[in-house]
């Protein structure tokens, strides 16, 4: 529950319509898996080394593109601190159901095919 409503926090502060990402430069795809094992721009990646990585992506104007594994099951533990760790940096966030990030959820849940 208290994912959900991070999540819920993190799309209402953050979330961008795919428009304003396309005029972003920078792109960090997370995908976080069932498992727990959570990735950046396709390379595993420990929670440490994320928060650099979005420190560094937050420095140059960045947007994270997220996806997680089987999100009509509980999710992991690692998905709440990605999740915040993503809050932390004030990130703009753009988040697929699809794990080639092919695909955008809008902000009123539903989703269209992502542009770029």
């Amino acid at each position: 529950m208290r994912f959900l409503i991070a999540v819920l926090l993190l799309a209402a502060a953050t979330m961008v319509s795919p428009g304003e990402l396309e005029a972003q430069g920078h792109v960090g795809k997370i995908a976080v898996a069932e498992s727990g094992a959570v990735s950046y721009d396709g390379a595993p990646v420990s929670l440490e080394a994320l928060k650099t990585k979005l420190a560094d992506l937050k420095s140059r104007n960045g947007v994270v593109w997220y996806y997680r594994e089987y999100t009509s099951q509980e999710p992991p533990p690692t998905a709440s601190a990605v999740v915040k760790l993503i809050i932390e940096q004030q990130l703009p966030v753009s988040m697929s159901t699809k794990p080639d990030y092919s695909d955008v959820i809008r902000p009123e849940g539903t989703t269209k095919p992502r542009s770029r």
